[in-house]
């Protein structure tokens, strides 16, 4: 959130395989729910995006987000 002026974007791709969570290598898994609340402080949700090209396996696990902070 320091990177970005009010209004700035922050795109991202997230893991979303919670049993992942333990791994001691990249990617990490999480969950959908803690990825919004972590971002949820000092962000808006503008596109969430789970339809997106991805490696053999994740299919359905990763997911675009696009959020604008609020400051």
């Amino acid at each position: 959130a320091d990177c970005l002026k009010v209004g700035g974007l922050f795109f991202g791709i997230f893991f979303l395989n919670p049993d992942n969570q333990d791994s001691e290598s990249p990617p990490f898994g999480s969950e959908m729910s803690e990825v919004l609340e972590l971002f949820g402080q000092n962000f808006d949700l503008l596109q969430r995006e789970t339809t997106i090209a991805t490696f053999s396996g994740r299919e359905g696990r990763e997911a675009l987000l696009r959020f604008r902070f609020r400051g």
